[in-house]
């Protein structure tokens, strides 16, 4: 009972502290601010958290594995890789309107010079994304490179969300981010033409990662008590 109290007193503060980090990123937050936000006293912060590294992490991790989930769901509950596709595509395009903080996120960690950090966030909070849409990937265009196909997907999906604030005011511009159902028809039709009129791929060279598949990130792992 005291371990569950526990774990829930620590997700309402990953949840409090996600915000923050969105925006103004790592070094724009202290733990002083956190334990503002979430009414804690720094004591009781410490308490739960060695110190903001850990606290930052941890709550990356959160947000992140929460998206693995609704993705890896949205792929189970379809039957056929072209329905698994506009059902990514759909769950993604609601999360990324709905949660500005996570677009806000990820940016400050592809900002992130720190290579460790950036190297544990890849095994802990992006592999199992990156692997649940590799595979959707390798079955719905067999033709092509599957973790190029991959990364492909996940950028058409993400980069309208990403460009909005600026591309809002450009001549011309229309706002797919007003329309779901606009936007989820534009990605998939695109992809699909894209894979139906695409030639044999040409093999990757042998120094490749892309013939050996994902990368293990297991070697990576570490211990997030």
């Amino acid at each position: 009972m005291k371990q569950d109290s526990s774990n829930e007193a620590k997700g309402k503060i990953l949840e409090a502290s996600i915000p923050l980090f969105a925006e103004t990123g790592f070094d724009g937050v202290s733990m002083r601010d956190v334990a503002e936000k979430t009414g804690l006293t720094p004591a009781a912060l410490y308490y739960h958290f060695p110190g903001k590294d850990q606290l930052y992490f941890e709550a990356v991790v959160f947000a992140f594995r929460k998206i693995t989930k609704i993705v890896a769901g949205a792929i189970s509950a379809a039957s056929t890789p072209t329905a698994q596709l506009e059902s990514v595509v759909d769950v993604a395009s609601k999360l990324l309107s709905k949660d500005r903080n996570l677009l806000r996120l990820m940016q400050w960690i592809m900002l992130d010079r720190d290579e460790e950090r950036l190297r544990k966030f890849g095994a802990a909070a992006f592999q199992d994304l990156y692997l649940a849409v590799y595979k959707l990937a390798s079955e719905l265009a067999p033709q092509f490179n599957p973790s190029a196909l991959a990364v492909s997907i996940i950028g058409v999906v993400i980069f309208p969300f990403e460009a909005h604030a600026v591309f809002q005011f450009l001549p011309g511009y229309d706002n797919l981010e007003a329309s779901r159902s606009h936007f989820l028809k534009h990605v998939v039709t695109l992809l699909n033409d894209g894979f139906a009129g695409a030639p044999q791929a040409t093999p990757a060279p042998a120094t490749s990662s892309a013939e050996e598949g994902p990368r293990d990130f297991a070697k990576y792992a570490i211990d997030e008590a």
